[in-house]
């Protein structure tokens, strides 16, 4: 996360200082009267949105990317601070750009941002708890689905200011009767509405959230009635009722939508890339300038474009990587997609071909990495924690006096609530736990005891319920290897080429886990072994 985190700040200081032509000499009227005047500047509604949307994921991830070990204000307060030292930093340093105008004003809705992304971070944490409701009912949360959610419903609800006025209300109601259908922002809608659809159901797996996208759809409707500058038309109805049936009618009842999502979400993009397709006679120049775009021209519009690019680059590598089954392959494509789009503006008229959307996807990229990352850190066992005591230094000579022998620390140290598990699998299985390891970017191990604490959490736990793929008549031919091979081993070659690997489970799973295998007649490892090829058929799908 302090990759995300330092990328972030990196593109804020990049956006707000370029095109860097310093002038040392100073503001005209001094440092201290151009000071005075920053502290008065009047900013715009679109300034409003662009500050706070800039510092936004900063807050966000400064939240993940601390010590968890710390309390959660301790966090959100020196998030905050670092923050607001870098938006003054920014402010103070525009004092000498004399293309730039410095405004503390920026400073605070910078602030407001960042206090935004990181109270998103502390709520997601929240609902995460054991003891929450929501981990209860609907299990564990999966960040990426959650990310790219959150970005389209930003792009949606932009510039969030709210207003009571009626007049404004039905000012927002009139496009729909007065404003023509257009095509493009139609299929763009169409397409949008259907990838969150999914992508709900991606973020809880197995409790199909999805069937609430009906609901989410009028709360969005309702509040883009109520915002500024904001309004709902034919488009966004239309293209709300062609996702809605086309998710409940087709896509959401196909094993494996990815495939016709990514296809629709690649026409949609290239669509809104090429239109309107108008050669013209002379090349274009490519502009090279990172972000050139978002520099100039209005900061609402360029703010609520970034927020649409995020949403769909974003999405556009994660299906990428779905269905061509790696992450390098899939970015790859993504991008050369994306900069062949760039490259094609070059010949069409009121285009601006430029390199930031290749690097948009380079940089999704790089954020799902580490978000798919964290998913699987949340759900892998914790490190074993030594009790808290008074520091070694205080007691060294009291605790060599009195240091226990080596198997009974072993025992001090290790932690009460999670216990090993030896487990012996076939080569097959094992290479399908690989293949899941390599795709999370966590050790055969780790992916090994996310895949089994995912399966127990997705049944009842503690009941007798037969494992997925395996039932109790034939559980000794569903597996291959043989089947009461010794698991004694921890590493290595077990008898018949099987594989013996080393897990650490919660004890309550562990429970569940053995209650399973006797309930089936059959050993932990080929329960196990039935769960890794779930979770194998789940990720094909």
């Amino acid at each position: 996360m302090k990759a995300l985190w330092i990328t972030f700040i990196a593109v804020a200081t990049f956006g707000s200082l370029y095109p860097f032509d310093f002038d040392l000499a100073g503001p005209p009227g001094g440092l201290f009267r151009a000071l005075i005047d920053a502290a008065s500047a009047s900013t715009s509604r679109g300034d409003v949105a662009g500050n706070f949307i800039l510092f936004l994921p900063i807050g966000l991830f400064s939240m993940l990317a601390m010590d968890p070990r710390h309390g959660a204000w301790a966090r959100f307060l020196r998030a905050g601070a670092i923050s607001v030292a870098v938006a003054a930093a920014l402010q103070l340093l525009q004092l000498f750009l004399p293309s730039r105008d410095a405004s503390l004003a920026d400073v605070v809705w910078n602030a407001a941002g960042q206090a935004a992304g990181a109270a998103l971070a502390v709520l997601a944490a929240l609902s995460q708890r054991e003891t929450s409701p929501m981990r209860r009912r609907l299990g564990r949360a999966a960040l990426l689905p959650l990310a790219l959610i959150a970005a389209w419903l930003a792009y949606r609800l932009v510039p969030y200011v709210p207003s009571i006025d009626l007049q404004a209300f039905k000012d927002s109601l009139k496009p729909i009767l007065n404003d023509p259908l257009d095509p493009l922002a139609c299929s763009r809608d169409a397409a949008g509405w259907t990838l969150t659809a999914f992508l709900l159901r991606e973020a809880w797996s197995g409790a199909r959230i999805d069937r609430f996208l009906p609901l989410l759809l009028a709360s969005v409707f309702a509040l883009e009635i109520l915002i500024v500058s904001n309004g709902i038309d034919r488009a966004d109805l239309v293209g709300a009722a062609v996702a809605t049936a086309l998710w409940f009618g087709a896509l959401g009842r196909m094993p494996r939508p990815e495939w016709a999502l990514l296809a629709l979400l690649a026409g949609t993009i290239a669509v809104g890339g090429l239109s309107p397709l108008t050669v013209r006679a002379e090349v274009a120049p490519f502009q090279w300038m990172p972000f050139s775009g978002f520099l100039g021209g209005s900061m609402y519009l360029n703010a609520q474009s970034a927020l649409e690019k995020t949403f769909l680059y974003g999405s556009l590598v994660f299906l990428a990587q779905r269905v061509l089954r790696g992450r390098t392959r899939g970015t790859v494509v993504a991008m050369a997609f994306v900069g062949l789009i760039e490259v094609s503006q070059t010949r069409l008229i009121d285009h601006s071909p430029e390199i930031t959307d290749p690097l948009l996807v380079l940089l999704a990229s790089l954020a799902i990495f580490i978000l798919e990352r964290e998913d699987a850190a949340r759900a892998a066992a914790p490190p074993a924690v030594q009790p808290p005591g008074p520091k070694p230094e205080a007691t060294a000579p009291l605790a060599a006096a009195i240091r226990p022998p080596r198997a009974r620390r072993q025992q001090i140290h290790a932690t009460p609530d999670w216990a090993s598990l030896d487990l012996t699998l076939p080569p097959s299985q094992h290479e399908q736990l690989a293949q899941l390891a390599e795709s999370r970017g966590v050790s055969v191990a780790g992916t090994a005891t996310q895949v089994i604490t995912h399966s127990l959490e997705r049944g009842s736990l503690g009941a007798k319920r037969e494992p997925p793929g395996l039932d109790a008549p034939s559980a000794r031919s569903a597996q291959a290897g043989p089947a009461d091979a010794s698991p004694g081993a921890r590493e290595g070659q077990g008898a018949g080429g099987s594989i013996a690997i080393t897990v650490r489970l919660r004890k309550d799973h562990l429970e569940s886990l053995t209650r399973l295998a006797e309930g089936a007649g059959v050993s932990a490892s080929e329960v196990a072994g039935a769960m890794i090829e779930a979770a194998r058929a789940r990720a094909d799908r």
